[in-house]
């Protein structure tokens, strides 16, 4: 690979939450617009928020991947669960997220968990599928106005 555009990754800090919320925007912007109700958005936006980003990152680690200074990936664990999972989308499909992924996991195993676990949606269910996961059980969780989001809990063992 090239060095100047290898792929790095690092600890989430405080002062990434300004890019990693706008590569999650930008993310779901691409991926998700069209495919779930607003309703589902405005849970995913609220879900993302500073907030509950940083206390992620508090109660867990976040990590961020880099490429050429800029945040192009990131990820967090938090007892075992692998959450907020996003990938540059100009840069998906180049194994990013796969090395986000191994990273996580790595981090589950050190720390002597043996089962991590994750919410996929219906569009991200097949790629956790292809890295060992598992769908243990189909959930809905309502959102405003009546609507759903359909998830799917997977879990892989690691340990």
């Amino acid at each position: 690979m090239d060095t100047q555009n290898e792929i790095t990754i690092r600890s989430f800090a405080p002062s990434d939450l300004k890019a990693v919320k706008s590569l999650i925007e930008r993310t779901m912007d691409k991926n998700y617009k069209g495919l779930f109700s607003r309703e589902v958005m405005e849970y995913f936006g609220q879900f993302h928020g500073d907030v509950n980003c940083l206390q992620v990152a508090i109660q867990g680690h976040t990590i961020v991947a880099e490429q050429n200074s800029q945040v192009v990936g990131t990820g967090s664990i938090v007892d075992g669960y692998i959450l907020r999972v996003y990938v540059e989308p100009t840069l998906q499909k180049q194994g990013i997220g796969k090395l986000i992924m191994a990273t996580l996991e790595k981090l589950a195993k050190d720390r002597g968990q043996k089962l991590v676990k994750l919410r996929a949606t219906q569009i991200s269910k097949e790629y956790y599928r292809k890295m060992g996961y598992v769908i243990v059980e189909k959930n809905l969780e309502g959102v405003e106005n009546g609507k759903d989001l359909v998830y799917y809990l997977m879990e892989k063992q690691i340990g």
